[in-house]
């Protein structure tokens, strides 16, 4: 787990430059007049099926989309409208050391991994949905997959890791992490 921080340590250092301050200049102008960043993080994961979380997750701030999160048809009931765009390219965003080295191809964090620090980084509150949560195997590898598939696991992403992280957050009052009942 040390080592899986100190890899985000390295690459969210990106994050505290002057031009940082702009990513959110619109915050003073909240639609509900608090001064509290709400980001919500929106992963692809198969627990959103049936959820019905789009008009909680409607009522942030803010909207991280992992991966282009499909925004069409019923997905807008289900998983909400708002989106802040952003685009996290591993060959761009993420250039620490370790991931110049042959590490990289042993393990580097999902995309949705750094999004979702990135907004703990950034964001005074952070609700996480479609991330890996202990009950994985109920539900598919992704909301929009037709059929049930169970979840991939590839060598360059540690998920379970990522898994521990997300509920050690969650416990820690850091993040809150969207579970099914």
């Amino acid at each position: 787990m040390n080592q899986f921080l100190w890899l985000f340590g390295c690459s969210l250092g990106i994050l505290n430059t002057p031009a940082n301050r702009l990513m959110f200049d619109d915050w003073e102008n909240s639609a509900n007049g608090s001064k509290c960043i709400r980001c919500a993080v929106v992963g692809n994961g198969g627990i959103l099926n049936g959820s019905r979380k789009g008009k909680e997750i409607d009522e942030h701030d803010y909207v991280f989309r992992v991966n282009g999160a499909a925004l069409k048809g019923m997905f807008f009931i289900l998983f909400g409208l708002r989106s802040l765009t952003l685009s996290f390219s591993s060959s761009r965003f993420l250039h620490s050391r370790l991931l110049k080295t042959g590490a990289r191809r042993i393990y580097r964090p999902s995309t949705g991994a750094v999004m979702l620090l990135a907004a703990i980084h950034t964001c005074d509150q952070v609700d996480a949905y479609g991330f890996m949560t202990p009950d994985y195997r109920l539900y598919s590898d992704h909301y929009y997959d037709k059929q049930q598939h169970p979840v991939h696991f590839y060598a360059n992403h540690d998920m379970r890791m990522e898994m521990r992280l997300w509920q050690e957050l969650h416990n820690a009052g850091l993040m809150n992490l969207f579970m099914s009942k």
